[in-house]
């Protein structure tokens, strides 16, 4: 699975994590075993990488959290880092902004709107595939 956005490990667990604007932070989950704790059912899933699953949500105060980062995945193709933007079945959605940098017309990308190139390419065209974690405050 390929993850982006802010996560938070709570109970040496990692969650998909998010702050409301009121302040209020929530976990996230698709295990039905976080029901004992204290996460309650928040109906299914419509998150690209998760949809359909039923879902799971917790209201947390932020010193009981352990960690907090942001993930970014990302695939080496051709000897180029590019974001991944999304998956589907063994497909992944290639993205830059770099136009200077990465020769994009020559590796078949799409400029599908300004300072925007994009390709999909089978998950085994890639040479490596990771993510990067960057701690962030809240």
């Amino acid at each position: 699975m390929y993850k982006e956005g802010s996560y938070a490990i709570y109970q040496g667990k990692e969650y998909r994590m998010i702050k409301k604007k009121s302040g209020e932070i929530v976990l996230l989950s698709y295990d039905k075993s976080d029901l004992d704790k204290g996460f309650e059912y928040d109906g299914i899933s419509k998150h690209k990488y998760s949809f359909g699953l039923p879902k799971y949500k917790k209201s947390i105060e932020k010193d009981k959290l352990e960690h907090v980062y942001n993930i970014v995945s990302f695939a080496i193709y051709k000897g180029y880092k590019f974001f991944i933007l999304t998956r589907k079945d063994n497909k992944i959605l290639l993205y830059t902004p770099d136009s200077i940098n990465v020769p994009w017309r020559e590796l078949g990308f799409t400029n599908t709107e300004r300072y925007v190139y994009q390709k999909w390419i089978n998950k085994r065209e890639a040479t490596r595939i990771f993510e990067e974690k960057k701690p962030i405050k809240i």
